[in-house]
């Protein structure tokens, strides 16, 4: 699929089968860890399907042929704020990063979020070293909020992370 054909790109709810798929793009324990810092090492389609039992509102994104995710990612209200949503668990599959399909995830997930599910604002947050999601979330309309510090792990640690948000489109005026 080239990214002249994100077009033919869709969202579809994440089905139990999936779980395997997903849990197999983790390609080394500092990506599990920016993917899922909560999540102990190795990633399984068990913890996957944690996940989504915790959350669940997940997603993958497919081309052409539904059966194959190319990407996967929660969209999931925010507790205490109900027009609120994050988006969470966001990963593609290693065959499909570095073509522009991050972004174009992204925006698919927005577009749910502001259209379909009538939120107000979306947010994520990313470790800073994770410059390339950074990017992708900054071209597909995310805009840097503040510094939060959050605690992972057992025994917990302490680490810095970009809160980032979106807000819906501003329709075009009326000519």
């Amino acid at each position: 699929m080239a990214a002249t054909e994100t077009a033919t790109l869709h969202l579809r709810r994440f089905l139990p089968r999936d779980a395997q798929t997903v849990a197999d793009w983790v390609e080394d324990d500092r990506e599990l860890l920016w993917l899922a810092p909560s999540t102990p090492a190795p990633l399984t389609a068990e913890k996957v399907l944690a996940w989504t039992q915790e959350r669940g509102k997940p997603f993958v994104m497919c081309g052409e042929d539904e059966e194959v995710p190319l990407g996967y990612a929660e969209l999931n209200p925010l507790r205490n704020r109900a027009n609120h949503r994050w988006i969470g668990h966001i990963i593609l599959a290693p065959a499909w990063r570095r073509r522009g399909l991050g972004v174009s995830f992204i925006r698919l997930l927005l577009d749910h979020a502001f259209h379909d599910l009538r939120a107000d604002l979306v947010s994520l947050i990313v470790f800073p070293n994770n410059r390339q999601a950074i990017r992708c979330y900054l071209e597909a309309g995310f805009k840097f909020q503040e510094e939060q510090y959050h605690q992972f792990g057992q025994p917990a640690k302490s680490y810095r992370m970009l809160h980032l948000v979106s807000a819906p489109p501003v329709p075009a005026k009326a000519q």
